[in-house]
């Protein structure tokens, strides 16, 4: 057509259709973003150049009894190093049995730092995609991490993910992992001296990927433009779980070493006062 396509609007069927909420609704309009297939000239605006926000952190499903003072700092943590909106997906088990972890939830969703999904499907690729196609044209970045996992900058030479998106910004990237012992604190941990080439996460810009996998980038959507390991010197994602060689065969004993990270340090102040902010909300909304 000779005038760009701006929405599509769909209407109701045999099956009722929902509104970007979840509620029943005859008929929902929904914009048509510019996703580019070539390197981008400036004639038309992408659906990163317009985004609203920088930096979105897609969380694959939560299942089970998930700590709710291990999400907190996650999610504090997280904006600390420039994080500004998370997507959660809910599932059956989290709206049922853990009131505390749904009202901590609740409130980021309130303040307009989290959209929660309630995610009856359970398949983690599912949740991966439908966060990278919702944050087109919502915001510039998706950082792809479970909340025992965060993407970390090297300290020395940038200050949060801004600085190191205007460095490494000319494709779309992923990074190493590393193990770090669980239940320890940001501040006095110890991780594996070696890293996992397999266990990685992406950083990526949403208009920019056709197609994620858990853990790399499948296809992007400029076949000019290639996914980018980055080394451990540049970013390193701190994974607070059991080391484990599974998917590291050939990689060495990875799991052997341990050494101590203090990394996050440089970060302290800024997560402590974010932290101190949502205990105050959680407070006045009880």
């Amino acid at each position: 057509v000779s005038d760009p396509i701006c929405s599509v609007l769909i209407t109701d069927g045999p099956e009722p259709i929902r509104d970007l909420d979840g509620r029943p609704v005859s008929s929902v309009e929904l914009p048509v973003l510019t996703v580019p297939r070539e390197i981008p000239t400036n004639a038309l605006p992408t659906a990163s150049a317009i985004s609203p926000r920088q930096f979105t952190v897609c969380v694959p499903p939560l299942f089970g009894s998930p700590s709710d003072r291990k999400l907190l700092d996650f999610v504090e943590m997280s904006r600390a190093l420039g994080a500004e909106h998370f997507v959660f997906y809910l599932t059956d088990e989290i709206y049922s049995n853990n009131g505390v972890l749904l009202k901590l939830l609740t409130s980021y969703a309130s303040r307009g730092l989290a959209t929660l999904f309630h995610w009856k499907r359970g398949e983690r690729v599912l949740a991966v995609h439908h966060c990278l196609y919702w944050n087109m044209g919502l915001s510039k970045y998706a950082v792809f991490q479970d909340f025992d996992e965060l993407l970390v900058p090297n300290s020395a030479k940038y200050k949060s993910w801004t600085d190191l998106a205007k460095d490494i910004d000319d494709g779309t990237h992923c990074g190493f992992s590393a193990f770090f012992e669980p239940d320890q604190s940001y501040f006095d941990a110890k991780r594996t001296a070696g890293v996992s080439r397999v266990r990685t996460k992406c950083m990526v810009k949403p208009d920019l990927i056709f197609e994620m996998g858990i853990h790399h980038i499948s296809k992007q959507n400029i076949e000019e433009m290639t996914p980018e390991n980055k080394e451990p010197d540049v970013a390193l994602l701190h994974h607070y779980s059991r080391c484990t060689m599974a998917f590291d065969n050939g990689a060495g004993d990875l799991c052997s070493k341990y050494i101590a990270d203090t990394e996050l340090h440089f970060w302290r102040k800024q997560f402590e006062k974010l932290k101190l902010e949502t205990v105050h909300a959680l407070n006045s909304s009880s």
